[in-house]
C-alpha cells in the first residue's frame, strides 16, 4: 500500500511515503533532485554573466581612462589659450572653437606679415 502525503508541494524533496521499500523513497527522491538541478542550470548561467560583467568593467574603465585623457589634453589646451581674467574656464566645445578661431588668426597674421 503507497500512500505519498507531501506538507509542502509536490516540487518538493520532503515527501514522506508510506512504503516498506526505502528505495522507492530515495528514487522519489533523487529523480525530484535531478529535475532541479537541470533545472537550475539552465536558467543560472553563472559564469557566461561573470565573463560579460568583467568585459563591461574592462569596457568602463577604458571609457574612464579615455574621459580622463581627453580632459587633460582640454586642460593643456586651454593653458595656451589667451584668455581674459574674468573669464570662467570654457567649455569642450568652446575650447576647441576657440583654438581653431586662434589657429586661424594667427595664420592670418603671418600670412598678412608675409606679403
Amino acid at each position: 500500500m503507497d500512500r505519498v502525503f507531501s506538507d509542502i508541494d509536490s516540487n518538493s524533496c520532503d515527501v514522506f511515503t508510506h512504503t516498506d521499500d526505502e528505495e522507492s523513497r530515495n528514487s522519489v527522491c533523487t529523480e525530484q533532485s535531478q529535475k532541479k538541478r537541470r533545472r537550475s542550470r539552465a536558467r543560472c548561467e553563472t559564469p557566461v554573466h561573470a565573463v560579460k560583467k568583467n568585459r563591461r568593467l574592462k569596457a568602463n574603465d577604458r571609457e574612464r581612462n579615455r574621459m580622463h585623457n581627453l580632459n587633460d589634453a582640454l586642460d593643456a589646451l586651454r593653458g595656451v589659450l589667451p584668455a581674459f581674467p574674468d573669464e570662467t574656464k570654457l567649455t569642450k566645445i568652446e575650447t576647441l572653437r576657440f583654438a581653431h578661431n586662434y589657429i586661424w588668426a594667427l595664420s592670418e597674421t603671418i600670412r598678412i606679415q608675409l606679403s
